[in-house]
């Protein structure tokens, strides 16, 4: 029997698989991000809370963060197009991998992130284009809504374009750190998806974003409407990504990777655009991991 670890070691989490004879056979998730990570100390940290299948493993492969520049190690960023084999065949390997119990070397490679930098533009991604060539997806426009949402375009199997959105960092930096917070805070909220402050706002112009966003300060400053003032400011950011996005990425269809609560407020979110979209639940980089090894 074959096995091997995947990895996806992002800012926020640490993502496990143990993979025997290419299927995932047990899987572990951990609040362990790599802003968390004490330099030096990653093998450390995978020993406590993997030990049990670094023994046995014949290799680990990592995508996202952990190959930048606060990761693990960090590995360069690779040019479009983009193919499975281009990404899986360019895995760098760690420098003096990770020891067994037994004192033998386990090997450790990391996928390399993707980089844009033509007509003025410049954008950086790292795990997500490992999401999305493990799909399989030949033709069309993929939506990763998070943190920093992408956008990402494929074409005969490649990665071709994609965009960065800062909307989630933005709605949470908002929502907690900004002067705008108490507004946030008091009222009524409820669930984003189908709320009706929510759906109005999207189409706001995202021209008028920042002045919309001082607005919300405004209103409550003057005993306005407080009530779903966290789901306006969500449609507000959400409906700004959308319509640069499809300003940018014209097809009427999209793929989206999401958990189920987020896939469905932007599949809300899109309809109101005209888009419509397929779901499909957090995607594991399987083939990746899968095809790197065999290239190793």
């Amino acid at each position: 029997m074959t096995i091997r670890i995947g990895l996806d070691w992002g800012t926020s989490s640490l993502r496990a698989w143990r993979i025997a004879d290419g299927q995932i056979t047990d899987a572990r998730q951990f609040p362990l991000g790599v802003r968390k990570i004490a330099a030096g100390t990653h093998a450390q940290v995978l020993h406590e809370h993997i030990g049990d299948w670094i023994n046995e493993a014949e290799i680990i492969i990592g995508a996202g963060m952990v190959g930048s520049t606060f990761g693990w190690y960090e590995v360069p960023y690779l040019e479009m197009p983009l193919g499975l084999d281009d990404i899986c065949s360019k895995a760098v390997e760690v420098p003096n991998g990770i020891k067994r119990s037994d004192g033998s070397t386990l090997p450790v490679k990391i996928i390399s992130g993707v980089k844009k930098n033509s007509a003025g533009e410049f954008d950086v991604m790292r795990g997500e284009e490992s999401q999305v060539l493990s799909l399989g997806i030949e033709e069309g426009t993929v939506v990763l809504p998070g943190t920093h949402s992408k956008w990402i375009a494929i074409k005969g199997g490649k990665i071709v374009d994609f965009r960065s959105y800062f909307t989630g960092e933005l709605f949470n930096l908002l929502v907690k750190e900004s002067s705008i917070t108490q507004a946030i805070s008091e009222g009524k909220h409820t669930k984003t998806l189908g709320n009706e402050a929510f759906i109005a706002a999207l189409k706001t112009p995202g021209s008028e974003l920042t002045h919309e966003i001082f607005a919300t300060r405004a209103r409550w400053l003057m005993g306005g409407k407080i009530d779903d003032n966290r789901e306006h400011l969500s449609g507000l950011i959400i409906g700004a990504e959308i319509q640069a996005a499809i300003t940018h990425f014209r097809d009427k269809h999209v793929h989206i990777i999401a958990n189920v609560e987020l896939a469905d407020i932007y599949e809300k979110a899109l309809a109101e655009f005209g888009i419509s979209a397929t779901k499909i639940a957090d995607s594991l980089t399987l083939k990746v991991f899968n095809r790197t090894a065999e290239l190793a």
